[in-house]
């Protein structure tokens, strides 16, 4: 995957971490740095909140709903900033956009001036424990030129998807 990031990387501009979902939590466990000198990055090994990255809310939207419950139901929702969901129900409602687009979105709800976006990667089963993040400045990152970004992580998505085995219907047939 490392490859796939580096060129999402060159492609955005921006930082991109390919995140884990272990032992009810996600994990940064690969990045690839932003070359501009105001960039986002996170330290491998990193613990991303569930409720309010990008990351965390897209392995969240996709697990079992019996494990999404309790997850949720065990969330403190801390607000780090004035922009956090901090109520089960409008997170609720968020994870089921999040499944009918393809993405999360984090906008400068971790943290003040810093926009992720994130799109879940399939394992061979279909399975979603792994995702893969861009993050940058909301300057840079915004509402009239997100879409491109969306579709340049959904692109890279895919492909580390098909390279961990996953096959959608058209693509077995």
């Amino acid at each position: 995957s490392r490859p796939i990031l580096k060129q999402l990387m060159d492609s955005t501009k921006e930082s991109v971490h390919l995140c884990t979902f272990t032992n009810d939590k996600v994990y940064v466990v690969d990045q690839v740095k932003s070359n501009y000198p105001m960039k986002v990055s996170a330290a491998i090994g990193h613990e991303e909140p569930i409720h309010c990255s990008s990351v965390g809310k897209c392995i969240l939207a996709y697990l079992p709903k019996e494990k999404r419950n309790k997850l949720m139901n065990e969330s403190q929702f801390i607000p780090y900033t004035d922009k956090t969901k901090t109520s089960k129900e409008a997170l609720i409602a968020e994870l089921e956009q999040i499944r009918k687009c393809g993405y999360a979105v984090d906008d400068e709800e971790l943290s003040v001036g810093v926009c992720c976006i994130a799109a879940p990667i399939y394992n061979h089963k279909g399975e979603i424990k792994n995702c893969i993040g861009i993050s940058g400045p909301s300057a840079r990152i915004r509402k009239d030129n997100i879409d491109s970004y969306i579709n340049k992580l959904k692109i890279a998505a895919s492909n580390i998807s098909h390279n961990m085995g996953y096959r959608t219907q058209k693509m077995a047939k």
